[in-house]
Formats: C-alpha cells, sequence, structure tokens
C-alpha cells in the first residue's frame, strides 16, 4: 500500500513490517569515467563554495526496492555511490541516486501517559533542509561486503543506535534498542532519499519540558531538539508546515497525529 497526501507533495509512503535482507551490487562506472563529470564537479564545487561542510564520500543507493513481490523477506538491493553525486542531483539534473536512509521515530510518554517523538532542528551545514524539523536521529546505512545480505533489520536498528549516540549524544538503552523496528518506508523525491522509519520506544518516564541539545550535546548537524506532544502535532504541522521536513509530516500524518490541512 501506497500513501501519498496532496498537502505534502514528494513524498510517498508504505507501511514496512515485513523481514527484509539488503543486498550489494557492484558500484557503477567510477566517477571519473560519467559522462557528466564536468558538470557534476562544478556543481559540486558550487555546492562546496557555499556549504564547506560537505564532504565527498560513500554511500548505498537503492537500485530496487521489492516489497510487492511473493517472496520473503523483502529485499533491498543497493549499491556504492559518490555522496558528490547525490548532492548535486535537481529536477533538471537527475543521475538516479536515492540514498539508503534510516530515521529514529522514538516515542516516549511523560508523567501522565500522553505520547511524545522527539524531534530535532537541522542546522544550516546539511545538505538539505536547512533550518527545518524532523524527526530524529537519521543517518545513512554504512557500507555493507559485497555479495552478502544481511538482516535489514538489525542494520536499520544499528543505524539508530549509533547516530543517537552521534548526533543526539543519547545511548539508547538495550531494552530500548533491542525492540526498535521499522514500521515505514518513504520516498523522499526532494531529498532523492528511501527512509526506513524505525521506531523505539523510549523506556521510562520522558520530562517533555527538558532542553535536549542542552542535556545531550547535539552535534553539528542540529541546532536544537524537543518533544513534541501528540496533542500539539496538529497545530504544529498546520502553523508550521515550512519549516517541517516533509518525512516527518508524513509519518505524522500515517500515525494519524496530523490531519489533512491548509496552512495558514
Amino acid at each position: 500500500m501506497r500513501i501519498s497526501w496532496p498537502d505534502i507533495p514528494g513524498q510517498t509512503l508504505r507501511p514496512f513490517n515485513r523481514p527484509a535482507i539488503l543486498v550489494r551490487r557492484p558500484a557503477g562506472p567510477p566517477p571519473d569515467a560519467h559522462p557528466l563529470t564536468l558538470e557534476i564537479d562544478t556543481r559540486w564545487a558550487s555546492l562546496c563554495a557555499g556549504n564547506p561542510r560537505l564532504r565527498d564520500g560513500t554511500i548505498l543507493t537503492v537500485r530496487d526496492l521489492d516489497l510487492d513481490g511473493p517472496q520473503d523477506p523483502a529485499t533491498f538491493t543497493v549499491a556504492p555511490a559518490s555522496f558528490r553525486h547525490l548532492a548535486v542531483q535537481t529536477d533538471e539534473f537527475e543521475l538516479g541516486i536515492r540514498l539508503l536512509g534510516v530515521k529514529g521515530l522514538i516515542v516516549g510518554r511523560d508523567e501522565a501517559g500522553r505520547e511524545h517523538v522527539w524531534i530535532a532542528r537541522r542546522s544550516p551545514q546539511t545538505r538539505i533542509y536547512h533550518h527545518m524539523w524532523e524527526i530524529a536521529p537519521a543517518g545513512g546505512v554504512d557500507l555493507l561486503a559485497e555479495g552478502t545480505s544481511p538482516d535489514a533489520a538489525a542494520v536499520f536498528r544499528r543505524v539508530v543506535v549509533d547516530e543517537a549516540r552521534e548526533e543526539l549524544g543519547i545511548d539508547l538503552s538495550p531494552e530500548a534498542a533491542g525492540a526498535a523496528h521499522p514500521v515505514a518506508i518513504v520516498h523522499d523525491e526532494i531529498a532523492r532519499s528511501i527512509d526506513v522509519i524505525v521506531r523505539v520506544d523510549w523506556p521510562g518516564t520522558i520530562n517533555p519540558r527538558a532542553g535536549l541539545c542542552t542535556a545531550t550535546g547535539c552535534n553539528w548537524e542540529y541546532s536544537d531538539a524537543a518533544w513534541l506532544a501528540r496533542a500539539d502535532a496538529g497545530e504544529f504541522d498546520r502553523k508550521h508546515h515550512a519549516a517541517i521536513v516533509p518525512v516527518m509530516r508524513a509519518v505524522l500524518r500515517w500515525m494519524g497525529w496530523t490531519a489533512n490541512n491548509t496552512a495558514d
């Protein structure tokens, strides 16, 4: 089942709770063999001039995602690609790179049992969605050994644990990390990523008034973090939709925390 919303452009969500494997294929031609090398280099140089934090490196791009076929488990077919090839893409300059990403959906309850989700504001030094709020943490999947087919859920859980420590300064408890599980996949055509949403239920009681970046020491990728109450999510989405990463808007809409709306 594919779900999209007219007021959340570029996003298609699919619920995902099947077992899955990751299959790595060889990389494509080296960057210097690409027929558009000069154009890529020019665009990349321009991006780096505007954002010195950008660094080229190897990412995983999704070549095929079989969630609808009869086989079990589902299969993510991925291959190494260059980060700069991801970053330079626009609607007018498409290279077919789709980052395999993971986003943590950390849900906690306060003393009254009210649900909250952890959100963080992206810094202006990130690749995209500057100053916008997203569910956090988030990161790409590390390279896999060629020909291997690891359990995808275990790989995605590890990304959430590692990124929570690196980006937000928190160590997820073994209980929370072990119970974390994928719940959805969002195709983000704005960021050119395929994001696996991994739910983490926070053990114990949260303090929704805590200054999370002050307490946890968010790194350069985030400038702030907060608990967003389910009761406040609809109003937050209605008033601040332009400051919310579309993937977060899609996930909260699917969860029933927000409703279709036309923002002020």
